[in-house]
């Protein structure tokens, strides 16, 4: 790599009678000189582009749930954070809680508790307006300029209630965030995915029982756009489910005056330039007994979806 030329010449052609000859380091000695402080020059430029790399690398990509959970304060890490009225349990023979709010790595396996009647939804649809941004989960902050990437995971729930649900969630603010997973409605398990962009937007299809794999891909394009795909447990034969648009710019401020909307709950936002991205669990009408069990997670970066138009 060159910096730049040096000229000797000066040097070599220095008169003796400003010094004694002696004292003048001689030709060879001088390039040696100059080839070593180069040299260090260039260690430290690499030495310093490496550390920022590695830096830049630290939020994602994120390893395989295996190294995530274990050991569980691994977990509870400062990259890990949780969302609502949900506490760890730790002690190997806690007695879990019937009316919910724990989560806890139980071998490999992540499990999560959520109390009754919170949950996420935003005007759409129901009588009384229903707004409710209550509910918990557990999440990674993901810089937007990291994207695209990939959050994965596999888990199954117990249903014992209307609408009980389990999933991927990913949240700017409390008008803005998506939620894809399992959800029982009339005892039926549905794949499910809710949008939400000032309104809530909730689209459903039925799957064979209340356990799947899903991911979501984080994509950079036209302010935020999200894919949606699932695959049976058991396979990687993965089917595209819905592409959609999350950004802060867009919002229906319609019935935002409404009395049930201004009095309503507001959860913590996700910070200027970044997401937050986790897995939920949430019982909107009762805990009966609901727990959601994450076999593998993973926030990778970097998509492999290719959908052309």
């Amino acid at each position: 790599m060159q910096y730049g030329s040096i000229n000797t010449a000066s040097t070599n052609s220095r008169d003796s009678s400003f010094a004694p000859q002696e004292n003048l380091p001689d030709d060879k000695a001088l390039r040696r000189l100059i080839s070593v402080t180069i040299a260090v020059v260039c260690l430290i430029a690499a030495l310093f582009e490496s550390s920022s790399s590695a830096n830049e690398e630290l939020s994602l990509p994120l390893p395989p749930m295996s190294s995530v959970f274990k050991p569980v304060d691994k977990f509870s890490s400062p990259h890990w954070k949780t969302y609502g009225d949900i506490s760890e349990i730790r002690e190997k023979d806690a007695e879990y809680s019937e009316a919910g709010g724990w989560w806890k790595v139980e071998g490999d396996k992540l499990l999560i508790a959520p109390k009754a009647k919170q949950d996420f939804w935003r005007k759409t649809y129901y009588e009384p307006i229903l707004v409710k941004d209550d509910g918990s989960f557990l999440y990674h902050i993901v810089p937007e300029k990291d994207l695209p990437a990939t959050i994965e995971t596999s888990f199954s729930l117990t249903p014992k209630a209307q609408f009980d649900q389990a999933g991927i969630i990913i949240r700017l603010d409390a008008d803005h965030w998506i939620k894809t997973g399992i959800e029982v409605v009339d005892e039926q398990a549905r794949l499910s995915c809710v949008v939400t962009n000032g309104f809530s937007d909730w689209s459903t299809q039925h799957v064979s029982e209340p356990g799947i794999k899903i991911r979501v891909h984080l994509l950079p394009q036209h302010g935020g756009s999200f894919v949606v795909e699932a695959a049976p447990r058991d396979t990687d034969e993965w089917s595209f489910i819905r592409i959609a648009h999350l950004s802060r710019n867009s919002n229906d401020g319609s019935l935002n005056d409404n009395k049930e909307v201004k009095n309503s709950f507001h959860g913590e936002s996700a910070q200027p330039g970044t997401l937050m991205v986790g897995v939920f669990a949430a019982c909107p009408v009762d805990q009966k007994g609901m727990v959601a069990t994450f076999d593998s997670i993973s926030i990778t970066k970097g998509s492999a979806f290719v959908h052309d138009a």
